[in-house]
């Protein structure tokens, strides 16, 4: 890790995309990448629950598919 890209949700494709220097990388559940939290970065895993979702810690939580988030790949 170290890589700090963008993380958005492609309606077309059905999945979420990682933007990184002008790059894109489709993920696929079971993908492990930190996402930043204030000025932390958690590791987490993407996984496809009813909908897609995080889980970090014990805890899973749902994306909100309009929004952006910061990940360190």
């Amino acid at each position: 890790m170290g890589r700090w890209g963008k993380m958005s949700y492609d309606s077309q494709a059905n999945r979420w995309i990682i933007h990184h220097q002008g790059h894109l990388y489709p993920l696929r559940g079971g993908e492990w990448f930190g996402l930043s939290i204030g000025k932390h970065s958690i590791p987490c895993q993407l996984e496809m629950d009813i909908e897609w979702c995080i889980v970090m810690q014990g805890v899973r939580f749902y994306l909100r598919m309009g929004d952006i988030y910061k990940v360190e790949i």
